[in-house]
């Protein structure tokens, strides 16, 4: 896996798998799974996911760079961070600040961001800097920093 955030109703990933379209079955064999575990341990029959299950293939680097920036940003698109780097359930500290995080493996197109692992993650943190949004709950935290609440 190379990038993920995991949100309150939906998760984000970013892998590659070993086999041709093993990572087209992945989530709905998750799905199944966890399915027959909430059928059988709580009676619960709704589907699980709230939408329909996609996978897209990503080749390109510019893409698969720009995928990984999508995945580790939707904390902060849904307002439940400043930054990328203050959620603690997505990749986004293993890939912009080394963090160790097991679930991580890095992609070829990351690790042509540079030679040394502080120049790649300083590269990738920078993909960041160049989308300078502001959400309701940035300007939230930017207002109590500021007045020191």
């Amino acid at each position: 896996m190379h990038a993920y955030a995991l949100m309150g109703n939906h998760v984000h990933l970013l892998v590659t798998s070993a086999h041709a379209g093993a990572a087209a079955r992945l989530m709905p064999a998750i799905a199944s799974g966890y399915a027959r575990h909430l059928a059988a341990a709580y009676g619960h029959a709704d589907p699980v996911w709230e939408e329909a299950y996609d996978a897209s293939p990503v080749h390109a680097r510019r893409h698969l760079l720009a995928c990984m920036r999508y995945i580790e940003e939707n904390p902060v698109r849904a307002g439940l961070a400043p930054h990328p780097g203050a959620y603690p359930w997505s990749s986004y500290r293993a890939n912009a600040l080394g963090e160790d995080d097991a679930l991580v493996t890095p992609h070829a197109h990351y690790c042509s961001l540079g030679r040394s692992p502080d120049v790649r993650r300083a590269a990738y943190a920078a993909l960041f800097a160049q989308t300078n949004r502001l959400t309701p709950l940035t300007r939230l935290f930017a207002l109590r920093n500021f007045l020191k609440l």
